[in-house]
């Protein structure tokens, strides 16, 4: 996505400004963006930037915002603020590119090769397919958001605005929005494939579900019928960073509800914020919580403290999906560099109580047990839906320390574990060199032979053959066909809820 610079609000808002913008844009537009590697490098994940605020006049603010817009390779520049000219300049922008002015068409329209910009066109291309209605309205709700912070110069904690040490990132094919630290914890592309096979997991079940709960229709009386409807799907992102896995399943998925649990307070506020950004909040709650003391025992009348909002999820998730620490503290110097702030070491290293095995402690309390008809309090008034399958915890961890995930899982009482290999691409997959293992870990039923509990499933290769090569920030990449579907379904229908 391109880097937006001055603009004024009110030229923002109008198509002259916007095609003035563009067009200067497309003059210095660069479209190749840098590949990156899977693990330890982060992905080049394109931003919104922009360099301070002009001191000059009111007149010279719309021959600023003419020179307005450049996309960069790889990892954009990190040292400018965003200012709030430069973020209404970015939404007008992004409102072109998606079609997204037109609030009462809701067809779905191809983007038009003659469109006086080649930067809008390469963008749109970027995007994999037609404009459909559904991301048009998503897009127009994020311009929407946009607009009002570059309006609201406050720095209320709920403002999307990026303060001076954060960036504003776009994600997943132009899709999604992410407001991160400029020199703290960054998302990576170990992010992308844990939230596409929670996606996948989840369709996979809800079928299943949709399936069987029919059947219980035809087998229950008339009369209860008409209480059985779906209830959401709860899904907890445990270590949740700035909230991408857990923003992106909102996006992806109008029936979840997501609890974004995160220990660094501008972390857990970052993925408030992002939710927000990307009109999904109102399905998301977000605590700041160590995992270590997650569903603490509550006092009475406590009931807006993290501990009682985590005690309220407990045992009512159907997934919970985790990217931990990988190292523990003592790697540190072992594994280079160390990192140059807390955020990142947090991150990175298990320091204090944020060890996998709390990490996997909390989960085991956080998911609903057993198959068959919904448990807790709510069933009635929600729906007593059946279930083929348990609820699962989803982890992303080295494949070389695949059995310290193991013996974690194992301790929390979720000792059946599907584990499936990530490879870089199909060289690594046939060099027999994984990097990274998505283990799904579910409680036994007590019905599974000793061999079910331990399986090993395909393996997943990230990119396509080729994919890698050029590229980078989802433009020039081919990922897996699964990983592809899920950015596809980012700003599908009714993720924001009630929006048009």
């Amino acid at each position: 996505m391109p880097r937006a610079l001055l603009a004024s609000t009110s030229a923002a808002r109008s198509s002259v400004a916007m095609r003035a913008a563009a067009a200067a844009a497309a003059s210095r537009a660069r479209a190749v963006r840098g590949a990156p590697p899977c693990r330890t490098r982060r992905r080049g994940f394109l931003r919104a930037s922009a360099p301070p605020s002009s001191s000059s006049s009111s007149s010279s603010s719309s021959a600023d915002a003419a020179a307005a817009v450049a996309p960069s390779k790889g990892p954009l520049k990190k040292s400018v603020p965003v200012t709030p000219d430069a973020l209404a300049a970015f939404a007008a922008l992004r409102r072109e590119i998606f079609r997204a002015n037109d609030a009462d068409d809701d067809a779905t329209t191809t983007p038009s090769p003659s469109s006086s910009s080649s930067l809008v066109e390469t963008t749109r291309a970027a995007l994999g397919g037609p404009l459909h209605a559904s991301l048009r309205a998503f897009a127009r709700r994020q311009c929407d958001v946009l607009e009002a912070a570059a309006v609201d110069v406050s720095s209320s904690a709920s403002s999307v605005a990026p303060r001076e040490d954060e960036t504003l990132d776009v994600l997943y094919r132009h899709r999604l929005l992410l407001v991160q630290a400029r020199r703290g914890y960054r998302c990576n592309v170990d992010s992308l494939v844990l939230a596409s096979h929670v996606s996948r997991v989840l369709a996979e079940e809800e079928a299943a579900a949709a399936v069987a709960a029919e059947e219980e229709k035809e087998e229950c009386e008339p009369s209860r019928r008409e209480n059985m409807e779906r209830r959401p799907t709860r899904i907890a992102d445990l270590g949740a960073g700035a909230g991408v896995v857990g923003v992106s399943l909102l996006a992806s998925n109008a029936s979840a509800e997501v609890l974004l649990v995160e220990k660094q307070p501008r972390l857990a506020g970052r993925c408030a914020r992002n939710a927000i950004a990307n009109g999904v909040d109102r399905r998301a709650v977000t605590i700041r919580a160590d995992v270590a003391n997650l569903c603490a025992d509550v006092s009475d009348g406590d009931s807006s403290s993290s501990s009682a909002v985590a005690a309220a999820w407990a045992g009512t998730c159907d997934v919970v999906a985790c990217n931990p620490p990988y190292y523990p503290a003592d790697e540190g110097k072992a594994r280079g560099t160390a990192p140059g702030t807390i955020e990142r070491e947090d991150a990175h290293y298990e320091r204090g109580g944020g060890t996998f095995r709390a990490f996997a402690a909390a989960g085991a309390r956080l998911l609903r047990r057993g198959k068959g008809e919904g448990e807790g309090p709510e069933g009635e008034e929600r729906g007593r839906e059946k279930r083929t399958n348990a609820a699962s915890m989803h982890v992303i961890y080295p494949a070389d320390r695949v059995r310290d995930a193991w013996d974690a899982v194992d301790a929390a009482g979720l000792r059946k574990t599907t584990t499936r290999y990530v490879y870089h691409d199909a060289k690594a997959e046939a060099d027999g060199a994984p990097t990274l293992a998505l283990v799904d870990a579910r409680f036994p039923d007590g019905t599974e032979a000793a061999s079910e509990l331990r399986r090993v499933a395909p393996p997943l290769v990230l990119y396509a053959e080729g994919g890698a090569s050029s590229g980078g920030g989802g433009d020039g990449v081919i990922y897996a066909p699964e990983i592809e579907a899920f950015i596809a379904s980012i700003g599908g229908a009714g993720v924001v809820d009630g929006y048009r």
